[in-house]
């Protein structure tokens, strides 16, 4: 997996609120700031993150008799029994508005990061996606 380069500006603790499907979630991002004169704040968001550089099936379709859709429904349950506890998020602009692609992280759930987990151990489900090209 070809990682990006990691910026701190845009590292967040990530208590993951619902899963949408094998590839996305929604979380509440948060970050403690100096803003000086000896303080700390705290800033929270809620925000759509798609895991980096992975793609599943897609969940949200007509035929729901389909291989691919039994496919994209064992990804969500997979995401589900992986993603349940807070983690790190290093997030990056998606193509899409309102959502943003997201590197997790988590030293007690998965090494070394949740996409490359996912493809490991979930071969069959997951595929190396970056936004350009076919999705296979």
């Amino acid at each position: 997996m070809k990682l990006p380069k990691l910026d701190e500006k845009y590292k967040y603790s990530c208590k993951p609120i619902e899963i949408i499907d094998g590839d996305t979630f929604r979380a509440k991002l948060s970050k403690t700031i100096d803003i000086g004169f000896d303080c700390m704040a705290t800033i929270s968001t809620i925000q759509l993150i798609r895991l980096y550089g992975l793609n599943s099936k897609e969940l949200y379709v007509k035929d729901k008799t389909t291989n691919d859709y039994k496919l994209a429904l064992e990804a969500k349950v997979a995401l589900s029994s992986i993603l349940i506890n807070e983690c790190t998020v290093f997030t990056f602009k998606d193509k899409y508005a309102g959502r943003y692609d997201g590197l997790v992280f988590s030293n007690q759930d998965f090494e070394p990061n949740l996409s490359e987990w996912l493809l490991i151990n979930y071969p069959h489900l997951y595929t190396e996606y970056y936004g350009k090209g076919e999705k296979k």
